[in-house]
């Protein structure tokens, strides 16, 4: 029986600022799956539970997606992950042809 040597990791010697997500990097398929169930209106506890996660775990996939995608709150996020392609909207009952 042949031993495996253990791998060493290289230590990350990058600043806190420099290992934040940058703006314009794509979102991770976690971060869409976080923002479509903002986009339907649900609370960062609630996301938890779905999900197994703690609400600071999903504030923080939030957090993330809000700095990759430029964004200033949550609704902005949504809008924005609509606008690039990461989600797709219902369409409205109303049909959008309401004045």
């Amino acid at each position: 029986m042949t031993r495996r040597t253990p791998r060493v990791r290289e230590p990350d010697t990058r600043t806190w600022r420099e290992r934040l997500p940058q703006p314009g990097a794509p979102l991770t398929p976690r971060e869409v799956e976080i923002v479509q169930l903002v986009a339907e209106g649900r609370s960062n506890p609630d996301i938890g539970r779905e999900l197994y996660l703690t609400a600071d775990t999903v504030k923080s996939h939030i957090k993330r997606a809000a700095r990759k995608l430029s964004a200033r709150n949550r609704a902005h996020v949504v809008w924005l992950a609509v606008q690039r392609g990461y989600l797709q909207l219902p369409e409205s009952p109303h049909g959008g042809d309401e004045q």
